[in-house]
């Protein structure tokens, strides 16, 4: 029996979502969502990263046989329990049977909690749900031109996303941000909003333009997608490491000139050479601030 398309979707989204969150701690990515949380490791590293703290359970980082591996997801779920994250009609064992749509709400469940309800319920007194409230905050940046009602075929037309890109791309850069028209065709103008959120506002393109306009595509996907624009901001500018691999790669990559890729991987060994003595200069200068301090309270 084939998957429906929404599952999949979902799946496809959601497995995005995770490594996205995993990628911001420097942590191994995962490869899908069905068998990846099986020993709870890496489900206990997305907890300690969403719940910011680590967890205060015993587990083990490499379990050996299924008995320590469900210990392991146990530990988890008492994880999830102890800073109210509510599942519901989810056990350990369902995780590591690799049930993929209990799987999927517990995902979701993880969506909502952190990424929408804990960053939007400032928004006002009033207990709402994490659509109620990612919807107030999408018509506060699309209204008057458009009124959002819901995250399902509002979305497919690509409008929705056209102004809420340009609003929060407003919001971050001010008058120097480069507004995108809709001069093009419905799935030209959401690919120039995508590359757009990923590249200047740091929103993860966790959905396709092809999934966002198939009316298929369920609500907890597009959420998904539209929650990243709330933490919307600049990149991080390049360290001259970077700059100079980079710069390395395409040198190494175009004419294959041996003095320009020479001169390039100089350049990269200074600004390697340069980032080192920054750090141990840094290091120093915090030894010497420690020594001093410990000096001081010595002497009083």
């Amino acid at each position: 029996m084939a998957t429906p398309k929404w599952i999949a979707i979902q799946n496809n989204t959601f497995l995005k979502w995770v490594n996205a969150e995993l990628r911001e701690d420097n942590l191994d990515q995962v490869t899908d969502l069905q068998s990846s949380f099986k020993t709870g490791v890496n489900l206990i590293k997305l907890l300690e990263h969403c719940i910011e703290k680590k967890c205060p359970g015993r587990w083990k980082n490499a379990p050996k046989g299924k008995l320590q591996e469900i210990d392991n997801l146990n530990t988890a779920f008492k994880f999830m329990a102890d800073n109210d994250v509510k599942l519901i009609n989810i056990a350990a064992t369902d995780v590591h049977d690799g049930n993929l749509k209990l799987i999927l709400g517990m995902i979701w469940t993880l969506i909502s909690t952190f990424s929408i309800v804990a960053k939007l319920s400032k928004l006002g007194s009033e207990k709402k749900s994490a659509k109620q409230l990612l919807l107030q905050w999408v018509n506060s940046k699309t209204q008057p031109e458009k009124t959002v009602e819901n995250f399902k075929q509002d979305w497919n037309d690509g409008s929705a996303l056209l102004l809420l890109t340009n609003a929060v791309g407003n919001d971050v850069y001010g008058d120097s941000w480069e507004p995108i028209s809709s001069g093009g065709s419905v799935a030209e103008t959401m690919q120039q909003c995508m590359t757009a959120a990923d590249e200047k506002l740091v929103v993860s393109a966790v959905i396709t333009v092809e999934d966002l306009m198939n009316p298929e595509c369920d609500e907890h996907s597009v959420m998904t997608y539209v929650a990243i624009f709330c933490d919307a901001h600049k990149p991080k500018p390049k360290s001259a490491a970077v700059q100079a691999s980079e710069a390395v790669a395409a040198l190494n990559l175009g004419a294959g000139n041996a003095a320009d890729a020479d001169a390039a991987a100089k350049a990269k060994a200074d600004a390697d050479a340069k980032e080192k003595a920054d750090a141990d200069a840094a290091d120093a200068k915090a030894k010497a601030e420690a020594d001093a301090k410990a000096k001081a309270e010595a002497e009083a």
